[in-house]
């Protein structure tokens, strides 16, 4: 039988304002998944915080520390 693995899904900035979303499979090590660029003349940090939150959702939740 198959084992479903479970996932654990969080996001944080690094110092050059970048918003990272991370996946982990138990057992496997953490894997950047997206990286949300920041740059003032497009993008704020409430936009990043939004659509930081609403992609960890649809990976299936978890921490979110952005």
């Amino acid at each position: 039988m198959n084992k479903v693995l479970s996932v654990k899904v969080w996001s944080d900035k690094d110092h050059n304002g970048k918003t990272r979303i991370w996946r982990q499979y138990e057992g496997g090590e953490p894997f950047l998944y997206v990286e949300i660029h920041y740059d003032y003349r497009h993008t704020s940090n409430v936009e990043q915080l939004v659509l930081a939150r609403r992609i960890v959702d649809m990976l299936g939740g978890g921490e979110n520390n952005a």
